[in-house]
């Protein structure tokens, strides 16, 4: 009898170790996790659940003196794997060629002393309460707070600050009921946004190369033959990703009036927050989204590390698709799962060496997508759309700034530290993209209003804090092609907010309405 209680507190201790990664999970997503996503986790938390459990009756069966040893080292190794993103960025993250490779040894070692410390019975028995008690602790501390941020469906603090509100809603009426009721009855034009993160402008690109034959007139000039203005002098609005996207998605600069960086009110702001499934099912679209539903639009959205098949499916390109498979299981759910372990790495290692194929999507050591063009001319208009909408499409490539970069002939990828000479790879990568894009919608999709930016530049030389250098990093790439009668409103006050709402309303033939550009910061 005393056996079975030992066993039984053994299998219960497996258990809350391997449900913490999950906890993590939904911890950390929580605001953007619906009821598909979380039905998967649950159906794979069951399998992860069964698995272990038969391993546990395999342990008691034939290894019946050490068996505690065995279930509690897997336990214990399967929560170590997802320590491995925190120790690998301890060791320099993708910035250091040999982290990865570092933090398996360092797993190793743990795992290696954690088995030592299971083999002496006196340590074992000095330590196993510490560790349950630890164990213990991490699940009431995990389950307490998804409970709470659940709960927390409106901050307290948006019903006190009347100016936020009245800031948050002011776009919502770009249109006028007039013009509203004009657009319904008119034929409006698709509106492409693609975003190239990092892309400076071409002037600031012709200072970094050396091969002086890239002609920059060349490229201005095929531009313009297609119908396209590049907009010299153009900056962005802020100089950093999550602020630029979430001040555009708002048509508008951030409210930060009495508010701090980790304010909730702030971070709602921010991209791709602001895009997440939570933040639309209750009603608290971004002014863009909130704008683009009122006039009948699609609205679609590519891009960022940890996309919208985990933030918002119903926004994907391919959501049709996406949905039949996800009513049973969802790779990309499982891939963003174990995202903290070697065990995305080990797969696509092993699928590259038995394919032997090189793969533009993906890294040699990762399997994190990064170039979505592919994606959006293979699944252009493939969204059900009976009722006729028109589109808009949002496209984030992560490049020519990033973590990612191409080679010389821009076929395959590496994950590295983007320094100068893999910045302007990208950077002509971009350019030859940008060209098969152009090409692809004047068959496609002739009378669209297209649209490529940045947003925010780069700077690859020393640091200072004079205001040249932070212009400089705000320096964008500007290439807009809208019909004729809106053709005399592009000059450089289109930064990123502005450039919306030309969109917006080029689109719908009505009257744009600028702001004027603003140096902006963000918290």
């Amino acid at each position: 009898m005393k056996k079975l209680n030992t066993n039984l507190k053994i299998y219960i201790f497996s258990n809350l170790i391997i449900i913490i990664p999950f906890l993590e999970f939904i911890n950390s997503n929580i605001n953007n996790i619906d009821k598909t996503i979380l039905n998967q986790l649950i159906f794979f938390y069951f399998l992860v659940f069964f698995f272990f459990t038969l391993l546990n009756l395999i342990f008691f069966k034939f290894f019946k003196n050490k068996s505690h040893i065995h279930i509690l080292s897997f336990s214990f190794f399967y929560w170590f794997l997802f320590r491995f993103k925190s120790i690998k960025d301890f060791f320099g993250g993708d910035d250091f060629v040999l982290s990865a490779e570092i933090s398996f040894v360092v797993l190793f070692i743990f795992l290696s002393l954690f088995w030592f410390l299971l083999n002496k019975e006196k340590l074992y028995q000095k330590s196993i309460q510490f560790l349950f008690l630890f164990i213990v602790a991490q699940n009431i501390f995990l389950s307490s707070f998804i409970l709470l941020n659940y709960l927390k469906f409106l901050d307290p603090y948006e019903f006190k600050n009347n100016n936020y509100l009245s800031h948050i809603y002011k776009e919502r009426k770009y249109f006028s009921k007039d013009e509203l009721i004009y657009i319904k009855k008119n034929q409006n034009k698709n509106i492409y946004f693609f975003v190239f993160d990092g892309m400076t402008s071409l002037d600031e690109y012709k200072k970094y190369i050396s091969n002086k034959t890239i002609d920059i007139k060349k490229i201005k000039k095929f531009y313009t033959e297609k119908n396209y203005t590049y907009i010299d002098n153009s900056y962005s609005n802020y100089d950093f990703t999550t602020a630029s996207f979430g001040s555009m998605l708002q048509m508008q600069p951030l409210y930060t009036q009495g508010l701090t960086r980790s304010n909730k009110l702030y971070k709602d702001q921010l991209y791709p927050s602001v895009l997440s499934k939570f933040t639309f099912d209750n009603n608290k679209h971004p002014n863009l989204i909130y704008n683009l539903y009122k006039l009948n639009y699609n609205f679609i959205w590519l891009g960022n590390s940890v996309g919208c098949e985990i933030y918002n499916p119903p926004t994907c390109i391919n959501y049709d698709s996406l949905n039949k498979v996800s009513s049973f299981f969802n790779w990309y759910i499982l891939q963003s799962f174990f995202a903290n372990t070697p065990l995305n790495q080990i797969y696509n290692i092993a699928f590259t060496k038995l394919f032997k194929k090189k793969n533009i999507d993906h890294a040699s050591k990762n399997n994190d997508k990064f170039d979505f063009t592919d994606d959006f001319l293979k699944n252009h208009h493939s969204k059900k759309n009976s009722n006729k909408k028109n589109y808009f499409y949002l496209i984030h490539n992560l490049f020519p700034k990033g973590i990612f970069a191409y080679d010389d002939n821009c076929e395959a990828s590496l994950r590295t530290n983007v320094k100068l000479k893999f910045y302007l790879n990208n950077y002509n990568c971009a350019l030859n993209i940008i060209k098969k894009i152009i090409v692809f919608l004047e068959k496609k999709d002739p009378e669209a209003l297209v649209i490529f930016q940045s947003d925010h530049g780069v700077i690859y030389k020393k640091k200072t804090e004079d205001a040249d250098h932070e212009y400089e990093k705000k320096k964008i790439f500007n290439l807009i092609k809208v019909p004729k009668k809106c053709r005399e409103m592009l000059n450089n006050n289109l930064d990123n907010i502005n450039t919306v709402r030309l969109a917006l309303s080029c689109a719908t033939n009505t009257k744009p309405k600028l702001l004027e550009r603003k140096n902006l910061q963000p918290l």
